[in-house]
C-alpha cells in the first residue's frame, strides 16, 4: 500500500469518526493529522481532484445514502448522523449529489436494490 493510499485511508477513518459532529472542519481534520493547511488541502485536492470540504461533504452524503437505504430512519434522523443541522441545506446537497432528494432516494431503494441485483 503506498503512503498516498495510507493517508487517504487516515482522512477517511478521521472523518468517519467524526461523521456526527457538525461542528467537525477542516482545520480539526489538518491539525489532527498533523499537517499545515497549505500541505493539506494541496494533498487532498491532488489526490481526489475536490477539495477537503467537498470530500468530507461527498463521505458524509454518502453515508447519509447508505443509512437511507436502511429505511430504518427518518430523514431528518440520517440529517443529524451525518452531522447536518439544516435540513433544506442537507437537502439541496443531497439532490445535487444524488439527482434526486432523501424522501425520493429512500423511497426508490426498494427498485434500486431490485434492479442492481438483476
Amino acid at each position: 500500500m503506498s503512503r498516498d493510499e495510507e493517508f487517504l485511508i487516515s482522512v477517511n477513518k478521521i472523518i468517519q469518526g467524526n461523521i456526527d459532529n457538525s461542528d467537525f472542519s477542516i482545520t480539526l481534520l489538518h491539525e489532527e493529522l498533523c499537517m499545515s493547511r497549505t500541505v493539506f488541502y494541496n494533498k487532498i485536492k491532488s489526490l481526489t481532484n475536490c477539495s477537503p470540504i467537498d470530500l468530507i461533504r461527498q463521505i458524509r452524503l454518502r453515508k447519509a445514502a447508505e443509512l437511507l437505504l436502511t429505511r430504518r430512519f427518518k430523514v431528518y434522523e440520517v440529517m443529524f448522523q451525518v452531522g447536518f443541522n439544516d435540513e433544506k441545506h442537507f437537502r439541496h446537497l443531497f439532490k445535487k449529489q444524488f439527482g434526486v432528494t432523501p424522501v425520493e432516494y429512500q423511497n426508490d431503494s426498494g427498485n434500486r436494490i431490485s434492479q442492481s441485483q438483476i
